[in-house]
Protein backbone atom coordinates (compact mmCIF):
# COMPACT_ATOMS: atom_id res chain seq x y z
CA UNK A 1 0.00 0.00 0.00
CA UNK A 2 3.22 2.43 0.09
CA UNK A 3 3.70 2.14 -3.31
CA UNK A 4 5.26 4.73 -4.96
CA UNK A 5 6.08 5.65 -8.65
CA UNK A 6 9.98 6.58 -9.08
CA UNK A 7 11.04 9.84 -10.71
CA UNK A 8 12.62 10.37 -13.80
CA UNK A 9 14.36 12.95 -16.07
CA UNK A 10 10.95 13.27 -18.20
CA UNK A 11 8.99 13.24 -14.84
CA UNK A 12 10.35 14.09 -11.91
CA UNK A 13 6.98 14.69 -9.66
CA UNK A 14 5.02 11.38 -10.89
CA UNK A 15 1.37 11.34 -9.56
CA UNK A 16 0.51 9.57 -6.39
CA UNK A 17 -0.99 5.96 -7.28
CA UNK A 18 -4.83 5.25 -7.34
CA UNK A 19 -5.71 3.64 -4.03
CA UNK A 20 -7.84 0.96 -6.30
CA UNK A 21 -4.95 -0.19 -7.98
CA UNK A 22 -2.87 -0.43 -4.86
CA UNK A 23 -6.08 -2.60 -3.28
CA UNK A 24 -5.95 -4.78 -6.64
CA UNK A 25 -2.40 -5.38 -6.44
CA UNK A 26 -2.53 -6.25 -2.33
CA UNK A 27 -5.15 -9.04 -3.76
CA UNK A 28 -3.24 -10.41 -6.29
CA UNK A 29 -0.34 -11.00 -3.93
CA UNK A 30 -3.15 -12.47 -1.49
CA UNK A 31 -4.56 -14.80 -3.89
CA UNK A 32 -1.25 -15.95 -5.18
CA UNK A 33 0.22 -17.31 -1.42
CA UNK A 34 -3.29 -18.64 -0.91
CA UNK A 35 -3.46 -20.57 -3.67
CA UNK A 36 0.45 -21.66 -3.49
CA UNK A 37 0.14 -22.49 -0.01
CA UNK A 38 -2.74 -24.83 -1.14
CA UNK A 39 -0.78 -26.38 -3.68
CA UNK A 40 2.49 -26.24 -1.61
CA UNK A 41 4.51 -24.85 -4.42
CA UNK A 42 5.33 -21.38 -6.20
CA UNK A 43 2.87 -20.53 -8.90
CA UNK A 44 3.46 -18.96 -12.25
CA UNK A 45 1.23 -15.91 -12.53
CA UNK A 46 2.08 -15.81 -16.33
CA UNK A 47 -0.64 -18.86 -16.54
CA UNK A 48 -2.76 -17.95 -13.25
CA UNK A 49 -6.53 -18.26 -14.39
CA UNK A 50 -8.08 -14.74 -14.40
CA UNK A 51 -11.67 -15.43 -12.79
CA UNK A 52 -9.42 -16.73 -9.43
CA UNK A 53 -8.30 -13.31 -9.35
CA UNK A 54 -11.86 -11.43 -9.29
CA UNK A 55 -13.46 -14.27 -7.85
CA UNK A 56 -15.71 -12.52 -5.43
CA UNK A 57 -15.74 -15.80 -3.07
CA UNK A 58 -11.71 -15.03 -2.38
CA UNK A 59 -12.19 -11.26 -1.99
CA UNK A 60 -15.03 -11.48 0.34
CA UNK A 61 -14.81 -14.85 2.38
CA UNK A 62 -11.28 -15.49 2.26
CA UNK A 63 -8.94 -12.33 1.85
CA UNK A 64 -8.35 -10.32 4.66
CA UNK A 65 -7.37 -7.35 3.79
CA UNK A 66 -7.14 -5.61 7.59
CA UNK A 67 -4.07 -8.76 7.85
CA UNK A 68 -0.32 -9.14 7.05
CA UNK A 69 -0.15 -11.16 3.97
CA UNK A 70 1.51 -14.20 4.86
CA UNK A 71 4.04 -15.98 2.90
CA UNK A 72 2.94 -19.60 1.79
CA UNK A 73 6.03 -21.41 2.93
CA UNK A 74 5.28 -19.61 6.36
CA UNK A 75 3.22 -21.63 8.91
CA UNK A 76 -0.12 -19.66 9.31
CA UNK A 77 -1.11 -18.46 12.93
CA UNK A 78 -3.90 -21.35 13.47
CA UNK A 79 -1.09 -23.87 12.14
CA UNK A 80 1.53 -22.52 15.08
CA UNK A 81 -1.79 -22.66 17.38
CA UNK A 82 -2.60 -26.45 16.54
CA UNK A 83 1.24 -27.56 16.61
CA UNK A 84 1.49 -25.79 20.36
CA UNK A 85 -1.87 -26.87 21.74
CA UNK A 86 -1.24 -30.97 20.67
CA UNK A 87 2.32 -30.99 21.86
CA UNK A 88 1.31 -29.41 25.35
CA UNK A 89 -2.07 -31.95 25.63
CA UNK A 90 -0.19 -35.40 24.29
CA UNK A 91 2.38 -37.37 26.47
CA UNK A 92 4.04 -40.30 25.94
CA UNK A 93 1.93 -42.38 28.39
CA UNK A 94 2.68 -46.25 27.60
CA UNK A 95 0.19 -47.23 30.23
CA UNK A 96 -2.48 -45.79 27.94
CA UNK A 97 -1.85 -48.43 24.85
CA UNK A 98 -2.30 -52.10 24.69
CA UNK A 99 1.01 -53.88 24.79
CA UNK A 100 0.84 -56.48 21.68
CA UNK A 101 2.96 -59.33 22.56
CA UNK A 102 1.45 -62.39 21.51
CA UNK A 103 -0.50 -62.97 17.56
CA UNK A 104 -3.99 -64.43 19.19
CA UNK A 105 -4.47 -60.99 21.00
CA UNK A 106 -4.63 -58.96 17.88
CA UNK A 107 -8.27 -58.36 17.83
CA UNK A 108 -8.62 -57.28 21.89
CA UNK A 109 -5.24 -55.21 20.83
CA UNK A 110 -7.05 -53.27 17.68
CA UNK A 111 -9.81 -52.63 19.96
CA UNK A 112 -7.95 -51.23 22.81
CA UNK A 113 -5.73 -49.58 20.09
CA UNK A 114 -8.64 -47.61 18.21
CA UNK A 115 -10.38 -46.92 21.31
CA UNK A 116 -6.77 -44.72 22.25
CA UNK A 117 -6.38 -43.27 19.89
CA UNK A 118 -10.17 -42.06 19.47
CA UNK A 119 -9.55 -40.57 23.11
CA UNK A 120 -6.15 -38.91 21.43
CA UNK A 121 -7.95 -37.77 18.86
CA UNK A 122 -5.42 -38.82 16.41
CA UNK A 123 -8.21 -41.00 13.94
CA UNK A 124 -6.44 -39.93 11.20
CA UNK A 125 -3.09 -41.71 11.95
CA UNK A 126 -4.76 -45.09 11.35
CA UNK A 127 -6.32 -43.91 8.48
CA UNK A 128 -5.05 -45.82 4.57
CA UNK A 129 -1.72 -44.78 3.90
CA UNK A 130 -2.84 -44.00 0.31
CA UNK A 131 -5.53 -41.89 -1.56
CA UNK A 132 -9.21 -43.73 -2.15
CA UNK A 133 -11.46 -43.17 -4.43
CA UNK A 134 -14.55 -41.96 -2.62
CA UNK A 135 -16.88 -43.90 -5.42
CA UNK A 136 -15.44 -47.21 -5.58
CA UNK A 137 -14.18 -47.04 -2.06
CA UNK A 138 -10.36 -48.15 -3.75
CA UNK A 139 -7.02 -46.66 -3.69
CA UNK A 140 -6.06 -44.06 -6.27
CA UNK A 141 -3.70 -45.40 -9.03
CA UNK A 142 -1.45 -42.88 -10.79
CA UNK A 143 -1.32 -43.54 -14.47
CA UNK A 144 2.26 -42.12 -14.91
CA UNK A 145 3.70 -44.02 -12.17
CA UNK A 146 1.35 -46.86 -11.83
CA UNK A 147 1.48 -46.98 -8.12
CA UNK A 148 -0.70 -45.89 -5.62
CA UNK A 149 -0.95 -42.19 -4.52
CA UNK A 150 0.24 -41.34 -1.23
CA UNK A 151 -2.34 -40.24 1.35
CA UNK A 152 -1.61 -35.95 1.86
CA UNK A 153 -3.12 -34.56 4.92
CA UNK A 154 -4.57 -30.91 4.67
CA UNK A 155 -2.23 -29.95 7.67
CA UNK A 156 1.53 -31.53 7.03
CA UNK A 157 3.09 -29.80 9.69
CA UNK A 158 0.96 -30.73 12.71
CA UNK A 159 0.32 -34.03 11.24
CA UNK A 160 4.37 -34.95 10.75
CA UNK A 161 4.25 -34.40 14.67
CA UNK A 162 1.40 -37.00 15.31
CA UNK A 163 3.24 -39.52 12.99
CA UNK A 164 6.14 -39.29 14.79
CA UNK A 165 4.61 -39.69 18.25
CA UNK A 166 2.57 -42.38 16.93
CA UNK A 167 5.42 -44.33 15.25
CA UNK A 168 7.11 -44.01 18.35
CA UNK A 169 3.93 -45.60 20.41
CA UNK A 170 4.21 -48.46 17.74
CA UNK A 171 7.81 -49.16 18.73
CA UNK A 172 7.19 -49.33 22.56
CA UNK A 173 3.87 -51.82 21.81
CA UNK A 174 4.87 -53.55 19.09
CA UNK A 175 6.50 -56.88 20.47
CA UNK A 176 5.39 -60.14 18.49
CA UNK A 177 8.11 -60.90 16.02
CA UNK A 178 5.80 -60.03 12.53
CA UNK A 179 4.77 -56.13 14.21
CA UNK A 180 8.22 -55.74 15.31
CA UNK A 181 9.50 -56.75 11.50
CA UNK A 182 7.00 -54.14 10.12
CA UNK A 183 8.15 -51.33 12.68
CA UNK A 184 11.58 -51.51 11.52
CA UNK A 185 10.83 -51.62 8.04
CA UNK A 186 9.44 -48.49 8.25
CA UNK A 187 11.69 -46.66 10.38
CA UNK A 188 13.28 -44.41 7.92
CA UNK A 189 10.10 -42.76 6.52
CA UNK A 190 8.37 -43.07 10.12
CA UNK A 191 5.03 -43.62 8.33
CA UNK A 192 2.87 -44.54 11.19
CA UNK A 193 -0.15 -45.06 8.84
CA UNK A 194 1.36 -47.72 6.66
CA UNK A 195 2.49 -49.38 9.91
CA UNK A 196 -0.93 -49.58 11.38
CA UNK A 197 -2.21 -50.45 7.87
CA UNK A 198 0.83 -53.97 6.98
CA UNK A 199 -0.43 -54.68 10.81
CA UNK A 200 -4.33 -54.73 9.93
CA UNK A 201 -3.64 -56.20 6.63
CA UNK A 202 -1.48 -59.59 8.04
CA UNK A 203 -3.10 -60.37 11.02
CA UNK A 204 -6.53 -59.98 9.52
CA UNK A 205 -5.69 -62.35 6.21
CA UNK A 206 -3.53 -65.18 8.77
CA UNK A 207 -4.94 -68.50 9.78
CA UNK A 208 -4.44 -67.54 13.63
CA UNK A 209 -6.35 -64.45 13.62
CA UNK A 210 -9.19 -66.35 12.07
CA UNK A 211 -9.24 -68.94 13.69
CA UNK A 212 -8.80 -66.93 17.31
CA UNK A 213 -11.97 -64.96 16.10
CA UNK A 214 -14.09 -68.35 15.56
CA UNK A 215 -13.01 -68.99 19.20
CA UNK A 216 -14.28 -65.46 20.40
CA UNK A 217 -17.96 -65.97 18.75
Amino acid sequence: MNLQVRPTRAVAHPPPIPIMWKCKTAIIIATYHHHARLKNASLDMCFFPVGLLVCDHFRISLCRHDEKIILWQVELPSQVNAKASFLKSIKLNSKENKIFRDDKSWLPFRESNETTIMSHNLMTMILPPFEIDPGMGEFVIDPITDEMIAYKPDDQALDEIQRTWFFKVRVDICQTSVAMKIVNQNCETMDARKVWHELCKHYQNSMSSKMHSQELL
